[in-house]
């Protein structure tokens, strides 16, 4: 199911977004960094491709031709990478 990175609310067209595609409920982009499925905040530029030219708003659309709509459910910790961060340093150094 491919869903908003903001709203979780799911985007039921086939293919890509386009570009300027918005969420039918809270009006996000929807080809946007955040909703990738090669979206990684621990890679270089946040993104597993690395072909891919730097794009500096990650909730803002862009025209990456690598853009490929992640499917399932993204809770917001994986998708903002700070709680996940901390997680693991929690883990790494739990007394």
């Amino acid at each position: 199911m491919k869903v908003c990175h903001k709203c979780k609310t799911e985007w039921r067209a086939i293919g890509q977004p386009g570009s300027k595609e918005t969420c039918i409920k809270c009006g996000e982009d929807l080809h946007v960094c955040l909703n990738c499925a090669l979206f990684d905040e621990m890679k270089p530029n946040s993104c597993t491709e690395p072909e891919a030219d730097p794009v500096q708003n990650k909730e803002r659309f862009n025209f990456c031709d690598f853009f490929r709509f992640r499917e399932g459910l993204v809770n917001d910790a994986s998708v903002t990478g700070s709680d996940n961060t901390k997680t693991a340093f929690d883990k790494l150094f739990k007394k």
